[in-house]
């Protein structure tokens, strides 16, 4: 299990990496086009999954599970609608708020790589980026 933590968070650096400017020659994410990550709660339990291009998505702690490209693609859609892009870095990190989720997204559209960190409630944070966890829940936890 810490096997598995320590690539994600290697993964996070990487695609972080990226966002900061770095323009690699070969993909760097290994097709992981959105790493969610939840941490905090009143009962924490942290939260990972890496979505991929074709469809797999992988838990923190290395579960698969399957959907079609075309939703992988749908919701990258709906993520840049709801303007991903243009979100700052981050959100409600001076929040006090032991019960609340803090979530950090990382995208990769192809094109560009960047990671929003927010705190669920905080009031800075826009209604836009619980529009996206939203979005990410629906297709992972989907049917």
């Amino acid at each position: 299990m810490m096997r598995r933590s320590a690539m994600f968070v290697l993964l996070a650096v990487v695609l972080a990496g990226c966002a900061a400017g770095a323009t690699p020659t070969a993909d760097p994410t290994g097709g992981v086009v959105i790493l969610f990550q939840r941490s905090g709660g009143l009962l924490p339990k942290d939260l990972q999954w890496a979505i991929y291009s074709d469809g797999r998505v992988v838990t923190g702690e290395g579960e698969e599970k399957a959907v079609t490209a075309d939703q992988v693609q749908t919701l990258l859609a709906e993520i840049k609608r709801l303007g991903f892009f243009e979100l700052q870095d981050s959100y409600g990190l001076s929040a006090v708020c032991n019960d609340c989720y803090t979530y950090r997204i990382t995208v990769n559209d192809g094109g560009r790589v960047k990671t929003v960190t927010a705190v669920q409630g905080a009031g800075d944070t826009p209604e836009s980026v619980m529009g996206i966890i939203e979005a990410i829940n629906g297709l992972v936890a989907g049917p």
